[in-house]
């Protein structure tokens, strides 16, 4: 046997078929796996060329925004020139694994690296028993060559001079009394004066039953595409159909029960023309599938910001979601705080907000909300950026709290931001339209924003 093919049947052997077929096949059955695994993976990982082949097409598809499956992946295949045929697909995306689908990229990964490592390992020998190289020239090769093992991307990390950088200029727009909603403006000067919705932020708004979480999401919603930002909204309690004339009767101030069920009279049709004709160009998105599943939305999401650059999305609520991937069991606790984990992750991984609304545990001797009663979990609150409370006390016929005991109780409602990372905490009144179910501001209300003493940040 010569040196070639000695070296040849060594990094033949630094592979696992197996392995790479397992985690090709659980992409096809879950593309969610393959976005757990796409800061460890890439081309190099995969020895075997179909494989390889299978796995730039899932990229090719999913970067896209669609379902890599195996109706999308053979076209994909042809078009790139590829003979495998669909048996061959059937056969490998019967191999799945979701429970160790990372511990086996880790290994495709760890493989690769091993075997550029025997590359340069061979060049170095082979460099090193002829005279066609200077020493110099060896050595800097090689540590070129070192430089590429890492499967680390670099665009992901910032100086700390990149960093200061954005600081200052936040710093400078602040004294040049410039705009500065840095996010997402919500319609709420208490949380738009300290920057809106900002990429990462992960928000929880909680509330008692009917006491308006869904309109104060849909308020901030409108809000946001009013100031042409992008943004989905998933409901597992209403249709998108219910949604839009919930906007449409905050636009037109006409009840959603009377768009949807009554006859308009030609003053009504006339705001109701007006309305449509604001909204129809702005961009809100819904999916239109039937599931509750928390892995089903999180894939949408990453769709949406792959097909239409949405900056956030709205979840209503969390307390209905399940998951695909094993059942709830009776550890509503630990589920719900997994679910808040996995969506602060995804909305710093993205770079978009996510705002998730969450039922409040019921007390009838005193409605007023608190952070210790968010249903299901504590973990909710310490995976979130922001929690806000939402109360109205003219449902329960009771007064507002501390420091509004004298304000006007009728059309108003109190939102308390008891959790503040980065913005602190208040809490502040604002009207609310029942008949259109419209959160508003409004400078005139007294005692309209009463600051907390402790503005520092969570």
């Amino acid at each position: 046997m010569d040196q070639t093919e000695n070296i040849a049947n060594n990094i033949n052997s630094i592979h696992d078929d197996n392995c790479e077929k397992y985690v090709i096949g659980t992409f096809m059955n879950d593309n969610e796996a393959f976005f757990d695994t796409e800061d460890i993976l890439n081309d190099d990982c995969f020895y075997n060329i179909k494989n390889r082949e299978i796995y730039d097409a899932i990229k090719e598809i999913t970067s896209k925004g669609d379902n890599a499956n195996l109706i999308t992946i053979p076209p994909i295949l042809k078009k790139n020139g590829s003979n495998i045929l669909l048996p061959e697909l059937v056969n490998i995306s019967e191999k799945v694994s979701l429970v160790s689908c990372y511990k086996f990229a880790l290994r495709l990964s760890e493989l690769s690296q091993k075997r550029k490592m025997f590359s340069i390992g061979y060049y170095i020998q082979n460099a090193c028993c002829n005279e066609n190289e200077d020493i110099g020239d060896i050595i800097s090769n090689i540590r070129k060559r070192m430089d590429n093992i890492p499967d680390a991307k670099s665009e992901n990390y910032i100086t700390l001079k990149d960093s200061i950088g954005k600081v200052n200029k936040i710093v400078t727009d602040n004294l040049s009394n410039a705009k500065n909603v840095i996010g997402t403006e919500t319609g709420f000067k208490q949380i738009d004066d300290k920057g809106g919705f900002q990429k990462g932020n992960f928000i929880v708004i909680a509330g008692e039953t009917s006491q308006g979480k869904t309109a104060l999401a849909l308020s901030m919603a409108l809000n946001a595409i009013r100031n042409d930002n992008k943004i989905a909204f998933y409901s597992m309690e209403m249709t998108n159909s219910e949604l839009t004339s919930r906007l449409i009767a905050m636009v037109s101030e006409i009840p959603s029960s009377k768009i949807l069920y009554g006859k308009l009279s030609k003053e009504e049709l006339d705001k109701f023309d007006v309305a449509v004709r604001e909204l129809v160009d702005k961009n809100l998105f819904y999916d239109d599938r039937d599931s509750s599943s928390i892995d089903v939305i999180i894939s949408s999401i990453r769709t949406m910001v792959k097909k239409y650059g949405i900056k956030g999305a709205f979840i209503d609520y969390l307390q209905i979601l399940n998951s695909t991937k094993g059942f709830r069991g009776n550890n509503d606790e630990q589920f719900m705080g997994e679910v808040a984990r996995r969506l602060k992750n995804l909305a710093k991984e993205l770079g978009i907000w996510i705002v998730a609304l969450s039922q409040l545990n019921r007390n009838l001797e005193n409605p007023v909300p608190s952070l210790s009663r968010l249903r299901s979990s504590g973990q909710i609150a310490e995976a979130a950026d922001i929690v806000m409370l939402v109360y109205r006390p003219e449902y329960y016929s009771k007064k507002y709290p501390e420091p509004f005991q004298n304000a006007n109780t009728e059309g108003t409602a109190m939102i308390d931001i008891c959790k503040g990372r980065n913005i602190g905490v208040t809490k502040f009144l604002c009207k609310f339209n029942a008949r259109c179910t419209l959160f508003y501001p409004d400078d005139n209300i007294g005692f309209y924003h009463a600051p907390s003493n402790d503005d520092s940040p969570f």
